[in-house]
């Protein structure tokens, strides 16, 4: 009875987002809210036309693909930045899940046809981060209420950018999921290459983080440095790119750690964390078909996508909004469309992987940068396990690859050492060590 009525109390918090019961948000572990409040350009936008009827889009059908917005806001000294743009594809047939992050300094998305296409354009003029705000309170250019609205327009616009049908969100503000994680007893990370900031804005100015590669336990207070860091030096710290994967890691380490063990000692703060950070349209009525579906999922095959430079966009600045990423439309959206594509024989191959569970390490030899972080993105792609410590090897190969197995791993790792054997097109070096922490 007390837990049922701990959950009711936290379900009325959460899952209607016309109620507030947030509690202010302090400057956290980022201290000063200049890594966070973008500038902005002032949009000029003519007098608010009639208000749009509050339409309610229909409910999931349990058949189609499901597709929820993640969103990570900064609500610091009032403000409301989406800072964390994460939409999450489930397939409840195959199971297959796919992640799609937008970089929010992103400018120019196209606008969905409508009242805010007519009034603002055919893009949106400003960075993504600001929409919520820039929109909530005018009921001409999209649905909802004053809370609603800016929820409703991330998700029309995000739906028309990947051409998806985006029937929810879920919301966590920055301060709220500091208290969520720790709340959790901390969360552990595989930390796949050291992350160097020398400007990380802490609470008395500038500070410098390392998180080392490896897997590493995290307090709230760490993880969200961890997420949020993005002025990393020598190909070793942080891009849009890395920053939005080091987010989906959290998210996925966070899912596979979730469990009955790990919550009902921590239920009371957990439950308070959740109600005043988290907000939801999921219908109630749907969670425990949701959850079944999040049981399903295996985490180790969810696809990845950080829709960031220089693939996905091209870095510049602009006038009044200084950084700024435009991006390359026609790219994102083929990405999204292929997305599920199914490949039975890399499946399997994940799957067997996974299975041998070996640690992996990619040591830049060549001295270019940030080759070795994207080398073991793409061994993770194929199924591996991968860090990119920032050792180099200890017997510089010229321009040659070096595949070296340790302690006879060989044996036990027969479908590892295939793969790598065919990327890199060259056969393994044996090596008897003792102290190896690698495979």
């Amino acid at each position: 009875a007390r837990y049922d009525v701990i959950a009711i109390n936290t379900a009325d918090c959460i899952f209607d987002p016309n109620q507030d019961c947030t509690t202010p948000e302090s400057p956290g572990p980022s201290g000063d809210t200049t890594e966070s409040d973008s500038p902005d350009v002032s949009i000029s936008l003519p007098p608010e036309g009639s208000a749009l009827p509050n339409e309610t889009a229909p409910a999931w059908n349990g058949k189609d693909r499901l597709n929820i917005l993640l969103i990570g806001a900064d609500e610091q000294q009032g403000g409301h930045n989406t800072d964390t743009l994460i939409v999450v594809s489930i397939d409840p047939v195959s199971k297959q899940v796919a992640m799609f992050s937008l970089p929010r300094d992103m400018v120019d998305i196209p606008l969905p046809p409508g009242p805010a296409r007519s009034v603002m354009g055919s893009t949106y003029p400003s960075k993504i981060n600001s929409l919520f705000v820039r929109v909530r309170n005018r009921a001409d250019l999209f649905p909802g209420t004053s809370r609603t609205r800016g929820y409703n327009a991330l998700k029309s616009v995000l739906g028309n950018l990947y051409g998806l049908d985006v029937k929810y969100f879920v919301e966590v503000n920055f301060a709220g999921f500091i208290k969520v994680v720790n709340a959790l007893g901390g969360v552990t990370i595989n930390v796949q290459s050291p992350l160097v900031d020398e400007d990380y804005p802490g609470p008395h100015g500038r500070i410098r983080i390392y998180v080392p590669s490896g897997v590493q336990h995290m307090t709230g207070d760490q993880a969200l440095i961890y997420a949020r860091s993005r002025h990393g030096k020598f190909g070793r710290g942080s891009s849009d790119y890395d920053r939005g994967q080091r987010q989906q890691r959290i998210l996925l380490s966070l899912r596979e750690q979730l469990n009955i063990s790990t919550v009902l000692p921590h239920i009371n703060d957990l439950a308070s964390a959740l109600s005043q950070a988290v907000r939801t349209d999921i219908p109630r009525d749907l969670l425990p078909q949701l959850l079944g579906l999040a049981e399903s999922v295996n985490t180790k095959t969810i696809r990845s996508y950080v829709f960031a430079p220089p693939r996905y966009g091209q870095e510049g600045s602009r006038n009044g909004l200084g950084f700024i990423i435009e991006p390359y439309v026609s790219r994102i959206r083929t990405a999204v469309r292929e997305a599920f594509i199914i490949d039975p024989g890399l499946e399997a191959q994940r799957e067997t992987l996974a299975d041998e569970n070996a640690r992996v390490w990619v040591l830049n030899g060549a001295g270019s940068v940030g080759q070795a972080s994207r080398l073991a993105a793409y061994l993770e792609y194929q199924g591996l396990t991968v860090s990119a410590p920032t050792t180099r090897p200890s017997q510089p190969a010229g321009n040659a690859t070096r595949i070296v197995v340790y302690n006879g791993a060989e044996d036990r790792l027969p479908s590892t050492v295939k793969l790598l054997q065919q990327v890199f097109n060259t056969t393994i070096t044996p090596v008897t060590d003792p102290t190896a922490t690698v495979d």
